[in-house]
């Protein structure tokens, strides 16, 4: 662009969207489930989203973001009948956010460092939740490492 090598960009962007969840309550009567879509462990949207750029040859900067809706805690058309039960505002789990950063560089053929912080800035889970750890939430807070990758043959 305009004369500069500015490196290479590679940006992937996946998801899902689940439109049906059922737990079937009955094996004779399939028309006796309970829906699960939106529910905790079950997010309606979940995207995740990759940034790589690679200045030079030899060194690769990466960043990645899990995003995932809101999940229910408690159905709003069941608050109706209990509406002293919490605050409405605590009806659902919020929106849940995960960044990853990454950088690798290739000292020689052989041998490639590696180094990553895994949720930079630390997510939680909702505190309304409570002590129960959801896995979809990541539930070991922000974490690092360092490798090397060496390959002799």
């Amino acid at each position: 662009m305009l004369g500069h090598n500015w490196g290479v960009f590679n940006y992937a962007l996946n998801g899902s969207w689940l439109i049906e969840q059922k737990n079937f309550n009955n094996i004779d009567n399939p028309a006796d489930f309970t829906a699960l879509e939106s529910t905790l462990f079950y997010p309606k949207v979940r995207l995740t989203s990759q940034l790589n750029y690679r200045p030079i040859e030899s060194l690769t900067l990466g960043w990645t973001m899990d995003w995932q809706t809101a999940q229910d805690i408690v159905l709003p058309r069941n608050f109706i009948a209990n509406a002293d039960s919490r605050d409405p505002a605590y009806l659902n789990s919020g929106n849940f956010t995960r960044h990853d950063f990454s950088a690798s560089y290739k000292v020689r053929d052989d041998l490639t460092v590696r180094a990553a912080v895994t949720n930079a800035f630390d997510a939680e889970q909702a505190r309304w939740l409570g002590a129960t750890l959801f896995s979809n939430f990541d539930p070991y807070g922000r974490r690092f490492f360092i490798g090397l990758n060496f390959r002799p043959f």
